[in-house]
């Protein structure tokens, strides 16, 4: 069949200047990665959460009570909107690790053969736990670093020791269910055994269940619904005399890790529309120098009849069939990156993986883009490039007014003590200020991504720290029972270590609704008057003063529930079953939405407050003399187990301050991995142009390199100059991304930071990133300008002398 003259022009320019045509499709192609990547990532990661999730049967509300019997559970089941309820048993116990320390571990038993809510997923292993065995989650379980067979070290509050076999390794989706600070990043490391293993470790009456797990028959996804059936559930449980500690209600959808998925997809929509925008840049770039090249054949065309309709239709198929070009080659490589990241994103965030699948909406996505981005970005040039008159295009030069000597030019003509190709390759660099403009663009906008991920890092740690200033003692003491003051202080002070101790309190405690009904759960805390181990962060207003009474600080989660609630103003929550006003002092920045509603009063007026009893507390801080880095917490922390312990002091729980920092920051580290992946993406996309704009200023100054090699220009002068060109574009755009870093870097952390926590985050400064990227470009600079200055160098002077 023949092929008419128009199409065979279009597969002459595909295939004669073939760098040019992969440089054209390498950057369709890599914006058609970054958005297969992502739009797959946002439409099933968010699947697979919710639909994983509801799976499981999650508990739509959860109840942590005082000790019941399955009577209760039974009662629970015969109300109206319930469908099921499981009795659980949790206890605090400590585990030895291989290091040999001990971790706070949370053991749970249950029925497992009948239980019907939150069933967990088998990794590895077979479940149910029998009798002397004990099953993981593996959210922590690198800590420990065990395997299904081995024997175990547990410890209950007694102090006393159990071994037990390990039999599975499971997935719990339930994990951070409850809410609280750092939910399931901060949560302990959690185990399951049954009830014959409960009461061959000590657990006092095992039968018996501290925690109630109701899935409802209603809809579970309606916000108020859940409310209400908790609120009804939360007053007949009462009714019967049993003791609540803390209750929450959750969608069936609602994954514990949901924020964090929805902070990382909206961060990473960002940076993949950048990536498409700055590919759109080196199509038009590419496109432009195109067309300046084609004048003449232009002109030619239009000589022998073509319109300017069927002569645009030439070069809109060509940039078409590029962009057809890297869909096809961008489709496999999007689909097993995709798959890899959310296998990854599985085991770090906690939620079912259901496999990859061929998602369309995401090809229509992709399709779209192949076809309507290149030619978007190449309309112009085509449009101004076939707008010439038949004698403009056949002279080969387009009409142009004259322009004077730039600034630049005249700057660069004053410098001396450079050798003649190091000028000549300055005055390169700008002599097509247009495209350069356009590479600076790219590059630039692609480093100040790169170096910012590094600076959000910082951002995020310097947000953990600010946290950890509620918790500034070395360890914090969780005993299984409040005991004497007094009687602690003098044991701990035995301690030649121990700096300082204070005991806190805390209590039950909820808001109350406009109607009097009770709300959310407040986590309400008494610190000891001018405590030295809480240094808040106030937004508004001041802390607590020793010398108040009545006195209550808030967290900013009251500002957003009470906009109206003002400094000064008072607040009514009901503590231990009972209504007491509060004067607010001032509000505080703790986690935002991850860690709730909270609030602080001072002991001495907590004291006085119905049902409580003076000088008994079961949460103690404790600080060494000297400063002490993570290693020498946990040693502190082993002595100080021990020495309770060995006085019959049953402890709940210890843990370091760099404990609960690492387990805050475990979340962020994997957004700023998958951060640094993107940027990497944009890194590419700015070296592939930079590689487009070295070729395309290598052809233009063909004729111009042939006369230098006439006059006896070396290949090594030629190489010099062509990689001195690049490099100084190169560092140009880290100048430039160096400064964009700055409030891209701002952008970012605040946006994640505000979709996590709810409150803006300080920016981050971090050297590192700068000096990375300054390596990282100026290696691609080089990269980018071998392949041209290859081609310059192996040209013959009879060819570029010839060459038009």
């Amino acid at each position: 069949m023949q092929i008419r003259p128009r199409w065979q022009k279009v597969l002459a320019d595909l295939w004669i200047n073939k760098t040019r045509s992969l440089l054209i499709i390498a950057s369709i192609a890599v914006g058609l990665l970054a958005v297969g990547v992502i739009a797959t990532l946002y439409f099933d990661l968010n699947n697979d959460m919710s639909k994983g999730f509801a799976r499981v049967t999650p508990a739509n509300v959860l109840f942590k009570t005082s000790l019941v019997d399955q009577d209760m559970v039974k009662h629970l089941e015969r109300m109206d909107g319930v469908k099921a309820v499981d009795g659980a048993r949790d206890v605090s116990m400590q585990v030895l690790s291989t290091a040999g320390n001990w971790n706070s571990l949370n053991v749970q038993s249950k029925d497992w053969a009948k239980a019907s809510i939150g069933q967990v997923t088998v990794l590895e292993g077979s479940w149910p736990p029998g009798k002397n065995q004990i099953a993981f989650a593996n959210h922590k379980i690198k800590d420990l670093n065990v395997k299904i067979g081995e024997w175990i070290t547990i410890q209950n509050s007694d102090g006393e020791q159990f071994s037990l076999q390990v039999s599975a390794i499971v997935k719990d989706q339930m994990l951070g269910a409850a809410g609280g600070a750092g939910g399931f990043f901060a949560a302990n490391t959690q185990a399951y055994v049954d009830e014959k293993t409960l009461e061959k470790i000590h657990v006092q009456a095992p039968e018996y269940y501290s925690t109630l797990q109701i899935s409802l028959s209603g809809d579970s996804t309606d916000a108020s619904y859940l409310k209400n059936m908790g609120e009804n559930l939360r007053a007949d449980i009462e009714d019967n005399g049993v003791t609540i500690y803390n209750y929450s209600t959750r969608s069936s959808l609602a994954h514990p890790n949901i924020d964090l998925v929805n902070a990382i997809v909206v961060i990473l929509f960002m940076l993949t529309f950048l990536i498409v925008f700055l590919s759109g840049f080196l199509i038009t770039s590419s496109l432009q120098f195109l067309l300046n090249q084609q004048v003449q054949q232009v002109g030619i065309m239009k000589s022998i009849g073509g319109t300017r309709r069927q002569i645009m239709a030439i070069y809109l198929v060509l940039i078409s069939i590029f962009g057809v070009l890297a869909f096809f080659l961008t489709l496999p490589v999007a689909s097993f990156m995709s798959d890899r990241l959310l296998s990854f994103l599985s085991d770090q965030i906690n939620f079912t993986y259901f496999g990859y699948r061929t998602n369309w909406a995401v090809l229509i996505i992709q399709i779209f883009l192949a076809l309507i981005v290149p030619i978007g970005a190449a309309y112009v040039p085509i449009l101004r490039g076939t707008n010439l008159s038949v004698q403009e295009a056949l002279s080969g030069i387009q009409q142009q007014i004259p322009t004077s000597e730039s600034f630049v030019d005249r700057l660069i003509a004053r410098l001396k003590g450079l050798s003649r190709p190091t000028l000549i390759a300055l005055r390169n660099v700008f002599r097509n200020k247009g495209r350069l403009i356009l590479t600076l663009v790219t590059l630039s906008l692609g480093g100040a991504v790169f170096i910012s991920v590094f600076s959000v890092r910082v951002s995020f740690n310097s947000y953990i720290d600010a946290l950890s200033r509620y918790f500034l003692a070395d360890i914090n003491i969780a005993l299984s029972n409040p005991e004497r003051v007094q009687k602690i202080e003098n044991m701990l002070y035995a301690n030649p270590e121990v700096g300082s101790i204070e005991a806190w309190s805390g209590a039950r405690a909820s808001i109350l609704n406009e109607d009097g009904s009770v709300g959310d759960n407040v986590n309400f805390t008494a610190v000891p008057n001018g405590s030295q181990f809480i240094n808040p962060i106030m937004v508004e207003g001041r802390w607590l003063d020793p010398r108040d009474e009545n006195a209550i600080a808030l967290d900013d989660q009251f500002q957003s529930r009470f906009p109206d609630l003002k400094v000064g103003d008072t607040i009514t929550l009901k503590v231990n079953d009972k209504d007491t006003d509060f004067v607010v002092v001032g509000f505080f920045q703790l986690a935002g939405k991850l860690g709730g509603y909270a609030a602080y009063v001072n002991m001495d007026y907590f004291n006085t407050l119905p049902g409580q009893v003076q000088n008994l507390a079961s949460v103690y801080r404790v600080n060494a003399k000297n400063s002490l880095n993570a290693s020498e917490q946990k040693q502190f922390a082993k002595a100080v187990q021990s020495e309770l312990e060995a006085s019959n002091i049953e402890v709940s729980s210890i843990t370091t301050a760099n404990r609960i920092t690492e387990s805050s920051t475990d979340g962020f580290n994997i957004l700023t991995t998958i951060l640094l992946v993107l940027a990497i993406l944009i890194a590419l996309v700015g070296s592939i142009g930079l590689t487009g704009t070295m070729s395309m200023n290598i052809m233009e100054r063909t004729r111009e390199i042939g006369i230098m090699r006439s006059i006896g220009a070396s290949d090594q002068v030629l190489t010099r100059m062509v990689l001195i060109e690049g490099l100084i574009i190169g560092w140009l755009s880290w100048i430039l991304g160096a400064i964009l870093s700055f409030p891209i870097s701002t952008l970012m952390s605040n946006g994640i930071t505000r979709a996590l926590f709810g409150a803006p985050s300080g920016f981050g400064f971090s050297i590192t990133g700068y000096v990375i990227w300054f390596v990282v470009v100026s290696i691609l600079s080089v990269l980018s300008s071998l392949t041209p200055a290859r081609s310059a160098t192996r040209l013959t002077i009879r060819e570029v002398l010839s060459y038009e």
